[in-house]
Order: C-alpha cells, then structure tokens, then sequence
C-alpha cells in the first residue's frame, strides 16, 4: 500500500457513528457487485451453489487481504495484476488437490 493509514480510514469510515448516507449507499453499491457476480456463475453451474453473499465475502476478504499487504502495488515485487487471477482460482477451487 502506498498509503496504508487512507486504506484504514476507508475501511472503517462507514462503521463511524454519523457516517454520510452517501458513503453507506457508495459502500452498498460497490460490494452488491460480488454477490450478483456469484449468482451468474451459479446460474451457468460455473461456481457452487450457497449463499452469494458469503461466497463474495469469501472472495472479497482474500482481495482486501492481498490489498492490505501489498506495498506499491505489489506483493514481493509481483505486481498485483499478476496475482489477483490466482488468488480468485485458488478461492473459487478450493484449495485442496484434484
């Protein structure tokens, strides 16, 4: 992260007693995205069946964890780019040998 302290405050900045309706409805918005994305897959059998919304939030804590230890924009001088799709096939698979 090249700002680690902006990356806290905007975590937590909607848990905030007063937070702007605006920021809530901002934050809504953004992680609707995840669970409509797992209710596709699961319509074409691409993803397991479950409930969408923890299936995202297992997908998107894996994201923010991976966003959370980068530096710059990279993990051990792997560009993020390069490691989302991984960390994405690995959550979707599982992790166990097939």
């Amino acid at each position: 992260l090249k700002h680690p302290a902006l990356w806290v405050l905007m975590l937590e900045a909607k848990h905030r007693p007063g937070a702007p309706r605006e920021l809530l409805e901002a934050s809504d918005a953004a992680f609707s995205k995840g669970p409509a994305l797992i209710k596709e897959g699961q319509a074409v059998a691409e993803i397991v069946s479950g409930d969408p919304h923890r299936l995202s939030l297992t997908l998107g804590a894996a994201l923010l964890g991976l966003v959370s230890i980068s530096t710059e924009g990279t993990f051990k001088d792997v560009p993020l780019e390069t490691l989302v799709p991984g960390i994405v096939k690995h959550v979707l698979l599982g992790l166990r040998p097939r």
